[in-house]
């Protein structure tokens, strides 16, 4: 996604990220269930009521959920991060554990 950003002229700005999970996008309108709760320049939350990687790894039972918590914990900062180096994610919540998944996007 940086790549083709980058190719057509646009910088790797947060919002350029964002634009992926926003309404009109199909992933994000097929399979998962969400909403953005702030959109800054330089911060974004984003909440998940339905997220199928989730829904796939507790189908595995309490082992599952525990993998599923260890790559969840992990992926979005390391694309956020190889997307653009100046912005970090942190999970707030989850969907598994608190029954709702909540992502912050911000510049470090």
């Amino acid at each position: 996604m940086r790549e083709a950003d980058e190719s057509q002229g646009s910088d790797n700005s947060l919002k350029n990220y964002a634009r992926g999970m926003d309404v009109g996008t199909v992933v994000y309108n097929f399979a998962w269930v969400s909403s953005t709760k702030k959109s800054t320049s330089d911060e974004r939350v984003r909440e998940f009521s339905y997220c199928p990687i989730a829904d796939g790894f507790k189908k595995f039972g309490e082992e599952g959920v525990k993998i599923g918590e260890l790559f969840c914990n992990h992926i979005d900062n390391a694309d956020i991060q190889g997307y653009n180096p100046e912005y970090e994610c942190k999970r707030i919540s989850s969907l598994n554990l608190n029954g709702l998944c909540r992502l912050h996007f911000k510049k470090k």
